[in-house]
């Protein structure tokens, strides 16, 4: 909260996530829960997201540029089944260390792709590997000269 959201980072969510229309969000949304007896039908379209909101601007962006260059109904329909498999983590965390917790989840987001990066070994291996099951599978690996 507070801080300005960097416009290429939702351009590159875009064209990584969506380039090819509408796609199953894997990214979890967190929302923040600073009440005891909270009731979320009572806060809707108010509701304090905490992690990352590049993702619910890229996927609003793209979807709102679809409908407005008039996609189809099965591309809209498309888009609504995106919406209803949004998955959510709800925090019940007090009003003053949710900053403290939109940074650790950033934070967390990051060094969990770090962890699972691939070394340049392990791309090689996966190459090989793959050019095996090709073979195997009595297609080729190289391309005709």
């Amino acid at each position: 909260p507070g801080v300005q959201i960097n416009m290429k980072d939702i351009d590159r969510i875009v064209d990584n996530t969506f380039a090819d229309g509408p796609a199953p969000m894997l990214q979890k949304f967190g929302v923040a829960i600073t009440q005891a007896n909270f009731d979320p039908m009572l806060h809707k379209g108010s509701l304090k997201i905490v992690s990352p909101p590049e993702f619910v601007h890229a996927v609003l962006k793209v979807c709102a540029r679809g409908a407005s260059s008039g996609a189809g109904d099965a591309q809209l329909r498309a888009w609504a089944d995106v919406f209803r498999s949004v998955q959510f983590d709800f925090y019940r965390i007090p009003d003053s260390l949710i900053s403290f917790l939109c940074f650790h989840l950033r934070e967390q987001m990051f060094e969990a792709g770090e962890t699972v990066n691939w070394t340049m070994l392990q791309r090689v291996q996966m190459v090989i590997r793959e050019k095996h099951v090709l073979e195997e599978r009595g297609g080729k690996a190289s391309a005709a000269k």
